[in-house]
Formats: C-alpha cells, sequence, structure tokens
C-alpha cells in the first residue's frame, strides 16, 4: 500500500527508531505498563500533535480505501467505487433514512461478519425502507427475514425500537447518543455510533477493533473487560477523536482494527504505525540486534482472556410430522418462550436431557447449573441468556434402519414406548427406568448410540408431547426413526441435538387443558420460510439425508451382508 503523504509525517528509518529508543510516542508512553493508569479522567494519552498527525493519517488512509458497504457514505471518499451509483445515491438520503439504515447497519454487524451482515442488510431495506414499515410487521415477519443470521435478540430489539420510535416519538429518530439510547436494544456503543455517522455528534465509538488499536498504540496490558481497562480506552478514544469529522473517523478505527490491525496484523500497511507503542517496541528490538522471532510481539495487546467453559447440553428433537398426501406432510412447531435462549422463535419439540448413566437408573438427570431440578426440562423454559450461534457443524450419526427386522423392532419399540408413557405417572421414576429399560430392548442399536440411551430419549419426548404440549397422538400406523444429531455452538453453550422423525397417519388430539405453549402446523413450503434458527435449519436438512445415505448405501450393503453402512 503507498502510504499517504500524512504517514510519510511520521515515518522513522531504523536508525531513527534507535536514537528514539524508549522516546514516548504517546504522552503517556514513557509510563506505559501492562496494566491502564487508574485516575483515566486527569491522563492526557496523546500530545495534541500525535493525535492531529493520526487523526490525518487515518482519515486519509480511510478516504483512499475504505470498503464499499450498502450503508457507508463519505462525501470525502477517494475510494475506487465512490463514483458508484450506489454511493452517490446514499449521498442524498435524508438524515432520517440515513440514521435509519446505520441503526440496521450496526445492530446486524455485531458478532457477524460484515460481509454476511451486508447480504441481509440488503433484504431488510428492500422489505423495510423506512422505521414505519419496520414497526408495521409483525415478529415473526421480522424473524423470517432475519434467519440465519444468528444472535436473534437483535431482530427482536430492531423490531422493538421501531415501534418505539413510530408509537413513542412519532417516527423520528433523536440524533443525540443520549436520546438514542432511551430507544429499546440501543446501548451506549449503538447510540455513539448512530450519533457520530449519521449526526456528525463527537461521540468516541468503542468496540472490539477499537479497543484492539488504542490496546496496541499504548501498549496497555492487564485485563481488557476490567472497568479499568474499558474507561482507560474510551478515554484514549474520546481523546483521538476528530473534532470535524467524527462518524468518518469511527468508522476508520474501526476499519482499521477490521483490515490492518487484526488478530493478525499486518503492522507494515497501517497508516499510524509510528504512533503504535507496540510496533515501537518491536521495531526498537530489531534495531538493537535482536531477531524478529525474540521481539515482544504485538499481538501481546491487548491481553487474552480466558473464556469461561461453554455448558454442554443434549436435547432430543423429534420432528412430529403428519401425513396428508403420498409425498407431503404437515409439521408440527412449537414456539419458544419470550425470554431466554432463541426468545420466541419457532422449533420442532424439543426437550433437554441428560443421558442415562451406565448400569444405574436410567431416568433424566441434571447435570449442570444451567439446568433445573426437574429431569424433564423442555427448551422452552431453559433459562438461558446467551445468544444464538457462532458457529455449528452437523452430521449425521446414524444410518436410516433397513430391512424387515429394523422395521419390526421400530414398531415394537412404538408399543413398548406407549406402555411406558402410560405407566410413568402411576410409578414415578422407577417405573420409568423400567420402561426406558424394555423399550431398548426392541430397539434397533444404532452406531454410535445404545439402545438404552434412545429409549430414554424418547421416553422424554413422549412425555413432552402429552404432558408438556397436551397433544394425544395417535401412533397407529406410525412411522418412528432416529435420522441423526447437530452439533451447535452458542455462545456459553455446547449443544448436542439427537434427532429422530416421527411420522403419523392421524392429526394429534389437542387434551382439555392449557398448556401455555403456543403450536402451529405448517405444511412443507411453510415450513421453508417459517423463519427458523440456524440450528433448527440444520435439524430440517437432516429430513433429506436418509433418503441420500438409502443411494449410498445399495452397494454397500452387499459387501456389509445388509447391514446398514456407517455415515
Amino acid at each position: 500500500m503507498v502510504a499517504p503523504p500524512e504517514v510519510k509525517k511520521l515515518k522513522k528509518s531504523s536508525t531513527e527508531a534507535t536514537a528514539a529508543k524508549r522516546k514516548p510516542a504517546t504522552a503517556n508512553a514513557a509510563k506505559a505498563t501492562s496494566k491502564p493508569v487508574a485516575d483515566v479522567e486527569e491522563t492526557s494519552y496523546f500530545t495534541p500533535d500525535i493525535a492531529n498527525q493520526v487523526q490525518q493519517s487515518l482519515l486519509a488512509w480511510y478516504d483512499a480505501s475504505h470498503r464499499a458497504l450498502p450503508w457507508r457514505r463519505n462525501p470525502h471518499s477517494l475510494a475506487p467505487h465512490s463514483g458508484s451509483p450506489e454511493h452517490k445515491a446514499l449521498l442524498e438520503v435524508p438524515q432520517q433514512a440515513f440514521i435509519y439504515r446505520v441503526w440496521i447497519s450496526e445492530i446486524m454487524c455485531q458478532q457477524t461478519q460484515v460481509a454476511r451482515a451486508s447480504e441481509y442488510f440488503v433484504r431488510w431495506l428492500a422489505k423495510w425502507p423506512s422505521v414505519r414499515d419496520l414497526a408495521a410487521a409483525s415478529l415473526d415477519e421480522v424473524n423470517e427475514v432475519w434467519a440465519g443470521l444468528g444472535y436473534y435478540r437483535r431482530a427482536k430489539y430492531l423490531h422493538d425500537g421501531a415501534k418505539h420510535v413510530v408509537g413513542e416519538l412519532g417516527g423520528t429518530f433523536p440524533t443525540t447518543s443520549r436520546e438514542l439510547q432511551k430507544i429499546p436494544g440501543i446501548g451506549a456503543y449503538t447510540g455513539a455510533a448512530i450519533a457520530s455517522i449519521a449526526c456528525g455528534q463527537r461521540d468516541a465509538v468503542v468496540d472490539a477493533n477499537v479497543i484492539r488499536v488504542i490496546s496496541r498504540l499504548l501498549r496497555l496490558g492487564g485485563d481488557p473487560t476490567s472497568r479499568a481497562s474499558q474507561d482507560a480506552v474510551a478515554a484514549a478514544a474520546a481523546q483521538l477523536l476528530s473534532p470535524d469529522r467524527p462518524g468518518c473517523f469511527n468508522q476508520a478505527m474501526m476499519e482499521l482494527g477490521a483490515v490492518v490491525c487484526t488478530q493478525q496484523p499486518t503492522c507494515e500497511t497501517c497508516p499510524i504505525r509510528t504512533a503504535c507503542g507496540a510496533w515501537h517496541d518491536l521495531e526498537d528490538h530489531i534495531a538493537s540486534g535482536g531477531s524478529a522471532a525474540t521481539a515482544p510481539p504485538v499481538t501481546q495487546y491487548p491481553a487474552k482472556v480466558v473464556k469461561k467453559a461453554r455448558t454442554q447440553q443434549m436435547v432430543a428433537v423429534c420432528i412430529l410430522r403428519r401425513t396428508i398426501g403420498p409425498k407431503d406432510h404437515n409439521y408440527l412447531l412449537v414456539k419458544r418462550a419470550e425470554k431466554g435462549l432463541l426468545a420466541g422463535l419457532w422449533e420442532f419439540p424439543s426437550v433437554q436431557f441428560a443421558p442415562p448413566a451406565t448400569g444405574a437408573d436410567n431416568s433424566a438427570k441434571v447435570t449442570s447449573a444451567d439446568d433445573v431440578s426437574s429431569a424433564h426440562l423442555p427448551c422452552n423454559s431453559a433459562k438461558v441468556t446467551s445468544a444464538d450461534d457462532v458457529s455449528a457443524d452437523v452430521h449425521g450419526k446414524w444410518a436410516e434402519m433397513g430391512g424387515k427386522e429394523a422395521a419390526a423392532g421400530a414398531v415394537e419399540g412404538k408399543e413398548t414406548l406407549q406402555r411406558g408413557a402410560k405407566k410413568r405417572k402411576a410409578s414415578g421414576s422407577g417405573a420409568k427406568a423400567t420402561a426406558a429399560a424394555a423399550a431398548a430392548a426392541a430397539l434397533p442399536i444404532m452406531p454410535s448410540d445404545s439402545r438404552e440411551a434412545q429409549a430414554a430419549r424418547r421416553l422424554e419426548t413422549d412425555q413432552y408431547i402429552a404432558d408438556t404440549l397436551l397433544l394425544d397422538v395417535d401412533m397407529e400406523g406410525s412411522q418412528r426413526r432416529e435420522v441423526g444429531s447437530v452439533e451447535h455452538t452458542f455462545s456459553h453453550i455446547q449443544m448436542t441435538l439427537q434427532v429422530e422423525v416421527l411420522t403419523v397417519t392421524t392429526q394429534p388430539r389437542l387434551k382439555e387443558g392449557n398448556s401455555g405453549v403456543e403450536t402451529r402446523w405448517v405444511t412443507t413450503e411453510e415450513l421453508a420460510a417459517a423463519g427458523l434458527s440456524s440450528v433448527q435449519r440444520k435439524v430440517a436438512a437432516l429430513l433429506a439425508a436418509p433418503k441420500r445415505k438409502e443411494q449410498q448405501q445399495t452397494l454397500a450393503g452387499f459387501f456389509h451382508k445388509g447391514k446398514a453402512a456407517d455415515p
């Protein structure tokens, strides 16, 4: 990258770096330690000259090379795409409409890669081009458009926020961070971002990218999540903020952290590296005869934080469907609770369980602090506050059951499960364990699983459907089979979902009483547009897997004497 003129003012040769060894690049760099200073309000982190040079260099770099994003406008842009029709149109968008765009983009980009957020932003704006359009939509419609983006609480915040702006503010957004933060879902970061980018307010933005940049500039160690570190970074960011172009400068800082000052930084392309304490340490080490291999790494800032281990959860999922034609079905969906993990989203009937202990009582046991004291914990009642997925991986663990022997075993297993379910209320957990053992004997053994485990899961599922959803399922002529598993990683939860399909021929009857759980039956087409979460989409994808496996096993069966091949 060719450095802009402003960068050359800061640039030093190796000789100059040696002569300037230990010379502070910032006002307090001589006192820089692994811990933030205590009184941040009394600390001057940058001299006026250094702050001015950083502002000029960073803005020149940003104007020349910032990314083209569907919500970003820069009247000073010199980037190749600055003359595009899209960018020119953005420059003409009225302030209130631009605030709406910045708000949507900031929420979408939280915990999500910018490229992926950009795709959703375009679709979102096409469906709801204004805050009034969004306020008029239903939450289910919002979730459908958001589906697959993750962290679903953000979608509800946007919907609630739009209704607040329209209902309480007459459809007009405030223009200051303080007032913006009164809108549901807008905190200090988002308020500052909107106020500076869309309204020109002098509010410094601090996100993970800015924390990384500031920490390296100041050689700021210690726990970056501590109050002292957060206050120090916020104060330093405020001192660096360009008073003339606060919105562009905030975006430039975030852009720098996103594309240059990353977890694996490219310091040679950084426009403000000569103001960076961490970079000076590295250069001074090399200039004094040290090797790059032994130099203090820039990446030691900010300090790494040990993450808390994720809670392990096991969930049994039953795709309950009713045959309505030769190749068509209706599917039962259950709405999750309005609070907690994946709040208000639709899912297949699901129940959390604990694997049966080997050689002991097969009843479900609570195994973590996130579980409640019930052995039958529906996913709807899981008291979890983490957002949606960071990543997910799906893999089938079982081949589809094949052959007459497997089919007979499945039918016998269903009958045993029904008998066991009827006995549970009268006999308690002991009868439950007995029913599980009896049902297990009738089940074919699945790869990577046990009869006991499958039977225990089915008993949990049957009880959930009967006692929580209040559905009376007629098992006559039904088919029930295991189809695989899904491993899904949430921010604080590692979830394993064991999935089965239960196909019935008659509509399940609703029992008397009020379950307090909302359910609905959907067609195959409606299921595809139901706004399922990422993990539920992966579960639904397993529906097609057995057919593919059947084709793959056609030849394999000859070599395994009719036995199902491992997937």
